[in-house]
């Protein structure tokens, strides 16, 4: 079956207008990053790398223009969290939140355990990839908690 889009990471190297495919995995860093999402009618941008790793011709039907889009994970320190206030998420495309109240954050060391701490995600249809980046940080810098 087809896997939905989703984040995705890859690393590949172009030698002499070859695709050389490293690495692909259905993740994301546990940074905050930039993307540009790119779509078509048929196909998606991860999609179409893919297939052009494997040999396949590289298809853009209809493209559309990118989105600019920045995500982070949410940045609670170690420790029992407590008295969690968030601000106005109604600028936000997406918002994750599992940290709950009273709940306790261990230390993060991987992608998968950082993902527990929530997840928020910005676009800037009409904008730049700096609008984004600028709607998820002032999210992120006025949330107020207390850690125990």
């Amino acid at each position: 079956g087809r896997v939905p889009d989703g984040g995705w990471m890859a690393d590949a190297i172009l030698h002499e207008g070859e695709l050389w495919l490293v690495d692909f995995s259905a993740r994301m860093s546990s940074s905050g990053t930039k993307m540009l999402y790119h779509t078509c009618d048929d196909l998606s941008y991860p999609t179409n790398v893919i297939n052009a790793a494997l040999g396949e011709e590289w298809r853009m039907i209809n493209p559309k223009p990118a989105i600019p889009t920045y995500y982070s994970f949410l940045p609670f320190p170690k420790g029992k969290i407590s008295n969690i206030q968030y601000p106005d998420a109604s600028q936000l495309d997406e918002i994750v939140l599992s940290v709950e109240e009273g709940g306790r954050v261990f230390e993060m060391r991987n992608d998968v355990q950082v993902a527990d701490r929530g997840l928020v995600v910005a676009t800037s249809p009409d904008g730049t990839r700096n609008d984004a980046e600028d709607t998820v940080l002032s999210f992120i810098n006025n949330i107020q908690y207390d850690v125990d």
